[in-house]
């Protein structure tokens, strides 16, 4: 069961605010975040 199937809350990421630093892509404990081109991108399986 992947934790997207029963979650309540979605994160959401304020891309004005990122800096692009990618410290959430490498703490995030499910690997949900990958990088992207305008900043992380979520997994929505994972998150």
């Amino acid at each position: 069961m992947y934790v997207g199937d029963w979650r309540v809350f979605t994160p959401k990421i304020d891309y004005e605010k990122c800096t692009k630093c990618w410290l959430c892509v490498a703490y995030c404990p499910e690997a949900a975040l990958s990088k992207g081109e305008e900043g992380p991108q979520l997994g929505p399986r994972f998150c």
